[in-house]
């Protein structure tokens, strides 16, 4: 994700591919709702390019910094707690201890496992996607000799039927040549490629953790940091370090801001059902949406942006979250939070600060230059004499090999490579390109090798180390997981792409649910540790999700029935037996008229709701009356269950599970209390 989003990214956000025109020393034209980049940040038809560069630079910053890490600290630290101080296998049904306690061993732990066991599969495969993504682009520049859009390596193409298909890889690329072996942009290589790193990965597991995956991290990890420090001394130095300084103040700020928006306006018309004449905006447009002035961000750009990164960090909670704690042994709580959430998020504030910044300064440096007027990308003396990188009189002359005008560049996975083979003569590019393909293969295969050892752990039941033959069933099965996602696409890169941006979405949807009773667990387990709860404290007789002995399975039947047909039964029966108040303040009636009223309001919200709902053929509305009245009845059953808690001494459950199991399972509740 660094290397493909680490220039593309930014420069989207500041709208590479804008059409701008200048009037007056102002620059237009560009923040309409018509312009082709509709991010939400960009809203002011006022705002100028430096404006938008540190919005740029700040929006990346949101998808990449301190919301992104946090999942993976929360079941880190969850994890490494329950694992090291009280001896559970280091698994994800552990994390919810605190709240199930040895009801882990049973079904509901299975459902957990198995679906983190999902989301690690299908988030490393995101990752695959996109990264097999820009090792195909790098391997095509490599083998065509490729520097400021000319390929120098391989015969040409021809204009003929046959090779007319695969022309389209050239991209803006004069004269488009075949390459030396004549590799192609295509799902085929791509699926070769991801062929040749899961084996790769596999070795690596089968190795083990310290000789095999912590040395591939460690020289991905280097590599990548030689790779963004070297653009950070041979572009602007101090530009860059003042573009992102000044971006991470613009991040803080609007920290607050942007960590809450919804884009509810934007979704506005979202359906395409309204159509009329307004005079300024959309509305007078049919199919257009968002607000009627036609300004700010398109009804897609959310879902498309942060809630695809949403997504793909949560999918990626049970893989990172595990591999964190199973390293930081020995680590205080204090420790692991600093290390695993705010240096990382430096680090990816640091990258897309220094690539981000210098594609952001080379494209204003294209426009001074008149690129886009002219009708160029890629601007020097010409392809064989670039602009002079030489010493003159001791002093060196960065990032002149030639300049880039990314609004014309051939792809998003060209743009990182057009940048770093920006700052010398071709050999310098392909030095740098080669660096970059390497650096970004070992980031891939660290990726592919730990997420199989995470899966390995969490389907051993927590077994630090799994039997080699299991590893190595893991590993191959990341990898024909992500060739047939690619495959499905037939034989379509950008619909293989919009299929595992898809998959980490549809899987970090259930698990955002978890990460919410995760992070109730974690706090439970720091006051376990604190000493401010005991761990062994009263808890309920039953489950309210389980089932019962064989024994009580009559009872218990009888007991669901009574429950889901009158419920008002069950809740007349607890309510007599609790103590009607539980803050110590004066009651506002007496216990038995509180008892009487709670119980006729429970009839009446279900059977009126009930009634309500068989007349909804002939009014829709009446449907949404009656889901509030059930939510008025589900209230009152969960006052019922929190009454049974406090009444009795139970400290197991809270008033969220109260209101979410009554919502969803109100006769198990009923039959539990």
């Amino acid at each position: 994700g660094l290397f493909y989003g680490g220039v593309a990214e930014p420069m989207y956000h500041y709208g590479g591919e804008r059409v701008a025109t200048i009037s007056t020393g102002r620059r237009l034209g560009t923040l309409s709702g018509a312009a082709p980049n509709d991010d939400w940040t960009l809203r002011s038809g006022h705002m100028n390019d430096g404006d938008r560069a540190n919005y740029a630079l700040m929006q990346s910053y949101f998808h990449w910094g301190i919301h992104g890490w946090i999942p993976y600290v929360l079941i880190g630290a969850l994890m490494g707690l329950l694992s090291y101080r009280r001896g559970l296998p280091m698994t994800m049904r552990t994390c919810f201890y605190p709240l199930w306690g040895k009801q882990i061993e049973g079904w509901r732990g299975d459902v957990v496992d198995v679906l983190s066991i999902m989301c690690t599969l299908f988030g490393v495969c995101t990752s695959l996607g996109l990264g097999v993504r820009q090792l195909n682009r790098g391997l095509i520049r490599l083998d065509r000799g490729t520097f400021m859009g000319v390929d120098y390596y391989g015969s040409e193409y021809t204009s003929d039927a046959d090779d007319r298909m695969r022309k389209t890889a050239c991209g803006n690329s004069v004269p488009c040549r075949r390459g030396k072996t004549e590799l192609d942009f295509n799902v085929k290589t791509q699926c070769w490629i991801v062929v040749f790193v899961t084996l790769l990965a596999t070795c690596s597991v089968a190795v083990g953790l310290k000789r095999g995956i912590a040395v591939l991290s460690y020289v991905a990890f280097g590599m990548g940091m030689i790779l963004v420090t070297a653009v950070l001394f041979m572009d602007d130095t101090m530009y860059i370090l003042d573009a992102t300084t000044t971006s991470l103040g613009y991040y803080l700020w609007y920290l607050p801001k942007i960590a809450w928006e919804c884009d509810a306006w934007a979704r506005l018309n979202s359906d395409h059902s309204w159509t009329g004449s307004a005079v300024r905006g959309s509305l007078g447009k049919d199919g257009i949406a968002g607000t009627p002035d036609g300004l700010g961000a398109g009804s897609e750009w959310l879902s498309g942006w942060t809630v695809f990164y949403w997504g793909w960090w949560i999918s990626w909670g049970p893989f990172v979250g595990t591999f964190l704690a199973k390293i930081s042994k020995g680590r205080t709580l204090r420790e692991f939070i600093i290390y695993a959430m705010i240096v990382p998020t430096l680090y990816c504030i640091f990258w897309f600060g220094t690539f981000g910044g210098a594609a952001i300064g080379m494209q204003m440096r294209a426009d001074h230059m008149g690129a886009s007027d002219e009708g160029w990308t890629y601007m020097g003396k010409d392809a064989t004499h670039p602009l002079d990188t030489r010493m003159k009189n001791a002093k060196p002359e960065h990032n002149k090999g030639y300049v880039v005008d990314f609004g014309g560049s051939s792809s998003v996975e060209d743009q990182f490579f057009d940048l770093i083979s920006s700052y010398g003569g071709k050999g310098l590019a392909y030095g740098l390109t080669c660096w970059a393909w390497l650096c970004l293969l070992f980031y891939f295969i660290t990726s592919s090798d730990s997420g199989s050892l995470v899966i390995d752990m969490i389907s051993a039941n927590g077994e630090q180390e799994p039997p080699l033959p299991q590893r190595i069933f893991w590993a191959f099965t990341e990898g024909s997981a992500a060739i047939a996602l690619l495959a499905g696409s037939q034989g379509d890169p950008s619909r293989a792409l919009g299929g595992v941006q898809a998959v980490s979405v549809v899987c970090g949807l259930p698990f955002t649910v978890v990460l919410m009773y995760m992070s109730h667990a974690l706090y439970l387990c720091c006051l376990e540790e604190a000493g401010d709860l005991d761990e062994n404290r009263p808890g309920w007789r039953t489950v309210c999700l389980g089932l019962p002995k064989a024994d009580e399975v009559g009872e218990w039947i009888q007991s669901i029935v009574i429950a889901a047909v009158a419920p008002f039964i069950p809740i007349w029966k607890v309510l007599s037996q609790v103590e009607s108040s539980t803050s110590g303040a004066d009651p506002i009636m007496s216990k038995e008229k509180m008892v009487v009223l709670y119980t006729a309001l429970s009839a009446i919200f279900i059977y009126f709701g009930s009634i309500l709902l068989i007349f909804s053929q002939w009014e829709a509305n009446l449907r949404m009356l009656a889901a509030t009245l059930y939510l008025a009845f589900a209230t009152v059953v969960s006052y019922t269950r929190y009454m049974t808690r406090t009444g009795l001494g139970i400290q197991f459950g809270d008033a969220l599970t109260d209101v979410c199991l009554s919502v969803l399972f109100y006769p198990l509740v009923l039959a539990q209390c």
